[in-house]
């Protein structure tokens, strides 16, 4: 969890916490006992509610409607087996949530739009039929669209899932694999939301980390100083992140590593002021493509 998420406070902290726990955790198909709000609210939240508190505010939200961004959603008993929060459309995020909180596989179809618009399985050699068996570990928002970080077997890198291009979604009794485990994030004791989404726009499309440069050239001194100073705020974050100047010419080299996907992302959005280096082979397709693309608008603006 985003640490910011775990601040609560105020004379009516444990009611917004329970609140927040129903709206976090449960579902239909995952009702909350009284003990499971307990343990969830001194987890994350690390507040202190006994059985009377928990009942007593259960019985409070009960009588009201509440709207999120997202739907409308009310607190519903489960015959006698607890509680949860009843919502329109947030049922795969709610599976998705316990997996991750248990440390478990999911398991989802997944659908994209095909050229009428029509929803199709995304059906492709690594998940045939739309299928999908991954390790969840975070949510994020990006883009306007919350997504699942995870990882799915035969990968070297986390991949980004959309939620709302995801059906049937299951949660497993095997065990996910441990974040430490993937190429990147040996270091992590936890999922760093706020470091992750740091890094998200040229880590988005997954792929191997790569050692990746790229080259500021030479020009006014003003020119320069803009370039380094949003190459740092883009880049410093990045592993293996580095600027020196080469003399005697004068351009700075900025070693960094990310994907190769990424890496021509951030070609393409800063190619004003820094260009690839390094891989080569990056490189030449980048001049091959920005050449193409040229040519397509210099014939395309003739006709206008």
């Amino acid at each position: 969890m985003n640490p910011d998420e775990r601040i609560v406070t105020g004379g009516k902290s444990s009611t917004i916490a329970i609140l927040r726990v129903l709206e976090r955790y449960s579902g239909e198909g995952h009702k909350l006992s009284q003990l499971d709000i307990i343990h969830y609210v001194k987890n994350d939240y690390n507040l202190n509610v006994d059985r009377k508190t928990v009942g007593r505010t259960i019985k409070l939200l009960k009588d009201f409607r509440f709207r999120s961004n997202e739907s409308e959603f009310a607190i519903e008993s489960g015959n006698g087996n607890g509680v949860y929060m009843r919502t329109n459309n947030n049922e795969s995020k709610i599976a998705l949530r316990s997996a991750i909180t248990a440390g478990n596989k999911v398991r989802f179809v997944y659908y994209l739009r095909d050229l009428d618009g029509k929803e199709v399985r995304d059906d492709k050699p690594d998940h045939p039929n739309g299928e999908f068996v991954v390790d969840p570990y975070e949510i994020i928002s990006s883009m306007g669209h919350e997504y699942l970080v995870c990882h799915k077997e035969g990968d070297v890198a986390l991949r980004n899932l959309r939620i709302d291009r995801m059906k049937d979604v299951e949660v497993l009794k095997e065990q996910r694999m441990a974040l430490q485990d993937i190429d990147g994030y040996a270091a992590w004791v936890r999922f760093n939301k706020e470091e992750y989404l740091k890094k998200l726009n040229y880590h988005m499309l997954g792929g191997k980390v790569i050692a990746t440069e790229f080259k500021i050239p030479g020009g006014t001194k003003d020119d320069m100083q803009r370039a380094v100073n949003i190459l740092w705020d883009e880049l410093s974050g990045f592993d293996g992140f580095g600027m020196r100047k080469v003399e005697p010419d004068g351009w700075i080299k900025v070693s960094v590593r990310m994907t190769e996907l990424g890496a021509k992302v951030f070609a393409r959005q800063f190619a004003d002021m820094c260009t690839l280096i390094y891989p080569e082979s990056t490189a030449k397709a980048l001049k091959e493509e920005f050449a193409f693309v040229s040519a397509k608008y210099v014939a395309e603006v003739e006709k206008i």
